[in-house]
C-alpha cells in the first residue's frame, strides 16, 4: 500500500512533514483512503470515488474481510490497541476509520511504533458495474442466482470491466510513528 494519511483526533490531517503524536492520544487512518490505496494498486479503477466509498464500507464488514493488526517490532507497548471505528471527527461528516490508541508514557522518551493492519477477504468479491453498482460475495452469487454463470449473465464478472477481490487476497498497511 502506499502512504496513507493519518488523521489526529480533532480531524485534521497529520503534515506528511511531520510524524510524531503525543502519548495518550487516537490517531486514525480514513477506510475510504485505504480503499482508494487497494483500487490503485490493485485495477484500473482507482480514483473510482464510488466504487472507492462502496469498498470502504465493505472493509469493516466480517462477511467480506477479516480485519487483524499487528502492533509492530518497535515498541508495541506504545500501542494499547487497533480497531475499526465509524466517527465523526472535528466536526466532519461521519465516517470510518482505523484507530490506534497510544499509551500514556511520563517520561521524556520518545518511541518508534510501526503498527500494520491486514485486510484478508474471505470470499471471492466481486464488483457489479451495472445497476445496483455493489459488491457481493461468490457465496451470495452462487445462492442467490443458482451458479456464477447465472451470476455472470447478472453482470457479476471478473472482466476488464468488472473489480473482482480473490479469496485469501491480503491488503497491508503500514505507517511509522514517534
Amino acid at each position: 500500500m502506499g502512504d496513507l494519511t493519518v488523521h489526529y483526533d480533532n480531524g485534521s490531517p497529520m503534515p506528511t512533514t511531520e510524524d510524531t503524536v503525543q502519548p495518550d492520544k487516537k490517531v486514525y487512518v480514513k477506510l475510504s483512503e485505504v480503499a482508494a490505496d487497494v483500487l490503485a494498486n490493485g485495477t484500473s479503477l482507482g480514483g473510482n470515488a464510488a466504487l472507492e466509498g462502496t469498498l470502504a464500507d465493505l472493509m469493516d464488514d466480517d462477511e467480506y474481510f477479516k480485519f487483524s493488526y499487528k502492533k509492530g517490532s518497535d515498541n508495541s507497548k506504545m500501542i494499547l490497541g487497533i480497531s475499526l471505528v465509524e466517527k465523526k471527527l472535528g466536526g466532519g461528516s461521519r465516517d470510518k476509520y482505523i484507530e490506534i490508541k497510544l499509551a500514556d508514557d511520563y517520561t521524556d522518551d520518545e518511541y518508534k511504533i510501526n503498527p500494520t493492519f491486514i485486510f484478508t477477504a474471505k470470499d471471492n468479491i466481486y464488483y457489479n458495474a451495472g445497476a445496483p453498482y455493489d459488491w457481493k460475495t461468490e457465496d451470495y452469487l452462487v445462492d442467490r442466482y443458482g451458479s456464477m454463470a447465472a451470476a455472470n449473465a447478472a453482470g457479476y464478472n471478473n472482466s476488464y470491466d468488472f473489480y473482482y477481490i480473490e479469496d485469501g487476497d491480503k491488503f497491508e498497511g503500514e505507517f511509522t510513528l514517534w
